[in-house]
């Protein structure tokens, strides 16, 4: 085993990688591209010392992948198999709706809600009933499994994703029904592997249906440049490190996510996404109020500000007014010229200057931010005992901004190194490392080998 590790936060705009041993650390940032996530993390890769790239070094991953591409519908065509009468599992994922008696179509939901990921043509039940005792009540009938294969035969699917009531508790009909249609030369995918409630076993497995062919494409190179694939570990997002202190509310803010978990010692309480992201776009009306959001920009061609975009956003007023540099490398310039003139356009029309309409832009997007945090951690932010903590890329620059409009006496913590908060997250968790903060000296941007 080799005494590198090698961590990468993998994200649609931006990729950071740490790569450590006992004398030395390197961390990395470059830009990404949505639709070639593995491209960002390959040219980040080809800095490191070429002995931390072998065969036995563990490659620890936290990707967008799975994300993305189910919000953008690339993912496979796949057949959802579960027990008869409960076919709307996935359009009553979490039993929320906008109104008690209102009937909601797919129009009403975003390509992210499970509701989308496959048609309800796609969507078969079989007659089978395992109890909540594990108690076989209704057996497989191989006549209704003759007409499902010939069903799926016709409809050309070759994933398949099965998720039966209490399989969990006695997995045959799911095994039973898995090797049937393995025989007959399909993949599938089963929901025994998966904990969790019925729901979220369904949306798991048929995430796993959906993403299995795109998380082979992503792995492939990777193993091309020599890694071995039994060394690669595909991590889930990392909660924040307990605090066997007090509670701790921490706020990740990234560039196209903003996330809040109140911790208390190793217990998750509460976990919320926020509105408010800086890929929030900024606009303005005719009667000249600016806005912040609700629309936003795509990491394609993403901000202004590093080159393609074409419409300002949150980023790009948080890099103007604040001169931002976390976010550069060698790899990674952020062009302050393009964002004036952008800003110079949307002042004119505001007659107004620019350094006052880009104020006013992050002014609002930060009383956006701590309006929504204020709604959903209310009782944590009157609670003293509760520390909070601002991280992720952008968190420690934004959260200085937020502070004052959350008129909270908590006490609040931002950490520079939490920049890179994503890498060394999944280092501190997962490979062993106690703090990856203070191993050697960090070398930023480029790696001279």
């Amino acid at each position: 085993m080799s005494d590198w590790q090698i961590a990468a936060n993998v994200r649609e705009l931006f990729v950071e990688v740490a790569c450590v041993n006992a004398n030395s650390a390197f961390l990395v940032r470059t830009l990404n591209r949505k639709d070639n996530l593995c491209s960002g993390l390959l040219e980040a890769l080809s800095t490191l010392p070429k002995e931390a790239v072998s065969t036995q070094t563990p490659l620890f991953l936290q990707t967008d992948l799975e994300a993305v591409v189910l919000r953008e519908g690339w993912g496979e065509k796949a057949a959802f198999i579960t027990t008869e009468g409960f076919e709307n599992l996935m359009s009553l994922w979490n039993e929320s709706r906008a109104g008690v008696f209102g009937y909601l179509d797919n129009r009403n939901f975003p390509k992210s809600h499970p509701r989308q990921w496959i048609a309800k043509d796609m969507t078969f039940g079989v007659g089978e009933r395992i109890s909540a005792k594990g108690d076989v009540v209704q057996e497989l009938s191989q006549s209704e499994i003759e007409q499902l294969i010939a069903k799926l035969k016709l409809s050309e699917v070759k994933t398949v994703g099965i998720c039966f009531l209490h399989s969990k508790v006695n997995p045959k009909h799911e095994q039973e029904l898995k090797a049937r249609l393995s025989d007959e030369g399909f993949e599938v995918y089963t929901s025994i592997n998966h904990e969790g409630s019925e729901r979220k076993r369904a949306k798991l497995t048929l995430s796993q249906c959906l993403t299995a062919h795109h998380v082979q494409e992503f792995l492939k190179p990777l193993i091309e440049m020599g890694f071995q694939k039994e060394n690669i570990h595909l991590l889930k997002n990392c909660a924040p490190k307990p605090s066997p202190i007090k509670k701790t509310l921490t706020i990740e803010i990234y560039e196209d996510r903003t996330e809040a978990t109140l911790v208390d010692g190793e217990k998750i309480l509460q976990k919320n996404w926020f509105e408010t992201t800086l890929f929030s776009r900024l606009q303005y009306d005719s009667a000249g109020w600016v806005h912040v959001g609700p629309d936003k920009i795509g990491s394609e061609p993403g901000p202004v500000g590093l080159g393609k975009g074409l419409d300002l956003c949150l980023l790009d007023a948080l890099m103007s007014q604040e001169q931002l540099r976390v976010v550069e490398s060698a790899r990674i310039k952020i062009d302050l010229g393009r964002i004036s003139k952008a800003l110079g356009l949307a002042s004119r029309q505001l007659k107004d200057r620019p350094e006052h309409t880009c104020s006013q832009y992050l002014s609002l997007g930060a009383r956006n931010l701590a309006s929504e945090i204020k709604t959903s951690f209310s009782q944590a932010l009157y609670d003293p005992s509760c520390r909070i903590v601002f991280a992720g890329t952008f968190g420690p620059t934004l959260g200085k901004l937020i502070k004052p409009h959350l008129l909270s006496r908590n006490e609040m913590l931002t950490d520079p190194m939490d920049a890179w908060s994503g890498a060394l997250k999944l280092l501190n968790a997962k490979a062993g490392i106690k703090d990856a903060t203070r191993v050697g000296d960090f070398v930023y941007g480029e790696v001279e080998v």
